[in-house]
């Protein structure tokens, strides 16, 4: 587990799962410049790593569409090649930053495959990892941060699970089974 950005700081929240020949990148969002940073608008996480290993990236999930976990994907589109993009069910139904629609329409016009995933579904990621999405569960009414998408991603013996920005009063719902 990789973070490239968002520990410790607003904004910038970027994850990188590697095993074996294989990763996935999980929100690819933006922080927002300190007072001594005239001219620059958002600052994006440092790409370095997934550049130099843009040949193992096996898609994109983004947990929600909130700036600071999805307005980096305009960056993301210009510097890879088309993969896939796995956003929740009730993607197209959230309201998103402008820098995360003008990322989306890019991401779409480059022909990134987009798959929509509900609490319940199962991604094959490679031969040995596979994700299940534990959230949403499809409540069009609920606020953007409650209809995160919540997911745990097996690889082997080892299992990290990823919450986004799911509320703490939130994370019974979809893991009645943990004890949080």
């Amino acid at each position: 587990i990789i973070s490239l950005g968002g520990v410790g700081e607003i904004g910038k929240n970027m994850t990188v799962l590697e095993y074996g020949r294989d990763m996935i990148v999980i929100d690819c969002g933006v922080g927002f410049p300190e007072e001594d940073m005239y001219g620059v608008d958002l600052v994006i996480a440092d790409m370095t790593y997934l550049v130099k290993n843009k040949q193992k990236i096996r898609g994109l999930f983004l947990t929600h569409g909130h700036a600071d976990h999805a307005g980096g994907l305009k960056a993301i589109v210009d510097a890879f090649p088309p993969s896939t993009l796995y956003v929740s069910c009730l993607w197209d139904e959230e309201t998103h930053d402008a820098s995360v629609d003008e990322g989306w329409q890019k991401a779409l016009d480059a022909g990134w495959n987009v798959r929509y995933l509900a609490a319940g579904d199962e991604v094959k990621l490679s031969q040995s990892a596979r994700a299940r999405v534990w959230n949403p569960s499809g409540d069009a009414a609920a606020d953007i941060n409650e209809n995160c998408m919540v997911l745990s991603v097996q690889t082997g013996l080892s299992a990290a699970l990823i919450t986004g920005d799911l509320p703490m009063s939130c994370e019974k719902i979809p893991l009645p089974d943990c004890t949080v």
